[in-house]
């Protein structure tokens, strides 16, 4: 990871989705501050529905075998507490894991066709409690081709485009929402759009960041692992404040 040693502690709350591949990238930013001096994290799953309840919530669809038992390691070891969307018992649960926070990162969206939309919700209640206890810094996950995610035009993008105002269109609804709520808040945020999160992609611990129209493109695909220490990087770290980027391997 490209973060430069603490000079001081650090608390980073990590809320994330119980279901779905942007809930990943939570449990591999949570795993990954497990493992950094002077950070100390707090955690909780949010759940989309009914059958949410019933998962593993540190399980992540990831297929290579290392990753899998890297998780396993460090999720293990913290108590991670879980609460429906949108209820009274998630909205405590955020509240007492942002409460002495110096950043959180919020991964709480989803854009797989079969899951209930929950993103713009969950983060309606993180930047509450954020703003209820005093705390400043917002790390939120979003995707590509939600708004201006400054990618050249290619085939990809049009298909991708065209794919979330239709089959997508729920996902799309919500991102588009729940990018507003962050946008709309009083938070230093940075709004984070990966490329596709796919379960086979290695982590190569590098990554390219788009903040600008003509700055290239990116691979179709990125490691959860990779995304998630980019926003593990600007929670302890920040560098880029009130703004929004893409972020993918170079082509």
């Amino acid at each position: 990871m490209h973060i430069p040693p603490l000079t001081t502690p650090k608390v980073v709350a990590v809320i994330f989705a119980v279901h779905g591949g942007m809930g990943d990238v939570g449990k591999f930013a949570l795993a990954h501050a497990l493992q950094m001096p002077g950070v100390t994290v707090r955690a909780v799953g949010l759940c989309a529905s009914i059958s949410d309840e019933t998962l593993d919530c540190r399980h992540a669809d990831v297929t290579l075998p290392e990753e899998l038992d890297y998780l396993d390691s460090a999720l293990k070891s913290i108590s991670l507490p879980t609460a429906r969307v949108g209820t009274a018992e998630a909205t405590a649960l955020i509240q007492l894991a942002v409460s002495d926070a110096d950043a959180v990162i919020a991964c709480v969206g989803n854009r797989q066709p079969q899951l209930e939309r929950c993103g713009a919700t969950g983060m309606r209640q993180v930047i509450d409690a954020m703003s209820t206890v005093g705390v400043g810094r917002l790390v939120a996950l979003s995707s590509m081709g939600i708004n201006t995610d400054y990618l050249p035009t290619s085939f990809i993008k049009v298909f991708w485009a065209c794919l979330l105002r239709t089959y997508l269109r729920s996902a799309w609804k919500d991102l588009l929402s729940m990018e507003t709520v962050v946008q709309s808040s009083n938070l230093n945020y940075v709004i984070v759009r990966p490329m596709g999160l796919s379960p086979e992609e290695p982590s190569v611990k590098s990554w390219k960041v788009l903040t600008a129209h003509g700055e290239g493109g990116l691979k179709l695909t990125i490691s959860k692992s990779d995304v998630a220490a980019f926003m593990l990087q600007e929670a302890v770290s920040p560098a880029m404040h009130n703004m929004e980027v893409t972020i993918g391997q170079p082509v």
